[in-house]
């Protein structure tokens, strides 16, 4: 599964707009414990491992050889693809390899989320509370998930 993404922080009237003729999917709530080295080497990568409500997953992004705008990330959620993903044995358990090597987590955070169907798009809106701090993130994501690499193109014009 390939998810293309861009996120835009919205004015109250682009929300609005934005949201006018939109149907409510659902509302959670997410808690989010993201993982890196003390040399934050995924991050640098922008590599993404968090262990989000319990499940481990980690976003890969994907070179399309084209400048863009766009975020476009394989997620893998299986616990021997994340450890094959970052070169570890897949038959390790993924916590303890994280452990042994020295990954600890870097940053926890409660997100508030309304998703929207609108026009084929999903469009989800955040509200991220970062543990340890006062900092409050709104943001809007729109995207589209598609299952092959060769889609991702046409679903970034699409999203643009």
């Amino acid at each position: 599964m390939f998810e293309v993404e861009q996120n835009f922080n919205l004015t109250p009237g682009q929300k609005q707009s934005l949201l006018s003729g939109a149907e409510l999917q659902h509302e959670k709530t997410i808690s989010d414990i993201y993982f890196d080295s003390p040399s934050y080497t995924l991050t640098l990568q922008d590599l993404w491992l968090r262990e989000r409500d319990g499940a481990f997953e980690l976003k890969v992004p994907v070179d399309m050889q084209t400048t863009s705008l766009i975020d476009q990330y394989e997620e893998i959620e299986d616990e021997p693809g994340i450890l094959n993903r970052l070169a570890f044995p897949a038959d390790n358990r993924l916590r303890e390899t994280l452990a042994t090597n020295h990954f600890e987590p870097f940053c926890k955070c409660i997100t508030s989320r309304k998703t929207y169907l609108k026009n084929g798009f999903t469009i989800v809106l955040d509200e991220v509370a970062y543990l340890g701090t006062e900092f409050l993130f709104n943001t809007c994501e729109i995207e589209l998930v598609v299952e092959t690499r060769e889609r991702m193109p046409e679903a970034s014009r699409k999203i643009a």
